[in-house]
């Protein structure tokens, strides 16, 4: 039965699926957000402050990865130890700032299959006192290796939003 133009079952004369999410996707949503607040978070929180040895970072971001911000043309870190340096040199500007605190504002996942997906995070980093160091906007692609989930690209925009749709609209069509 194809749906009337205009209703959620059709859009610019394409017929859209009825049902939009498979059990498959919504258990690899659960995976990955999970993984993102409960690993990932934890866990960059306490080596930027100092608590962890940064080669930490090598079971959370992947190598190859790719690294775009607001600073210039994206890079490639394509060894294990090009991942740590990336890690460091942001470490350090965080430190001399006085970081002891990330503070994620707005979240959103976009799973593409069972292995692969999309993190959106708005991200309020702190000083010890809660006074805001800075505020980006970062777009994680992860990826289920043989190693485990990795970050494989993530993408950094400063901002002063207070949601990822002020930041990243979603525009649909």
């Amino acid at each position: 039965m194809q749906a009337e133009p205009g209703s959620e079952g059709q859009r610019e004369g394409r017929k859209m699926p009825e049902k939009l999410t498979s059990p498959d996707l919504i258990e690899a949503h659960t995976e990955f957000s999970d993984w993102f607040t409960d690993q990932y978070m934890p866990a960059f929180i306490s080596a930027v402050g100092g608590a962890t040895d940064p080669a930490f970072i090598s079971g959370y971001w992947g190598s190859p990865l790719w690294v775009g911000n607001d600073l210039g043309p994206i890079t490639l870190a394509e060894t294990d130890e090009d991942v740590v340096r990336a890690f460091t040199a942001m470490t350090a500007r965080l430190h001399a700032a006085g970081y002891a605190d990330s503070v994620v504002l707005d979240r959103r996942t976009v799973v593409f299959n069972r292995d692969g997906a999309a993190i959106d995070s708005l991200w309020s980093r702190r000083r010890g006192d809660g006074s805001e160091i800075e505020r980006v906007a970062v777009h994680f692609v992860v990826a289920r290796r043989a190693d485990g989930i990795r970050v494989v690209t993530f993408e950094t925009h400063a901002t002063d939003a207070e949601t990822l749709d002020a930041v990243w609209p979603v525009i649909k069509g």
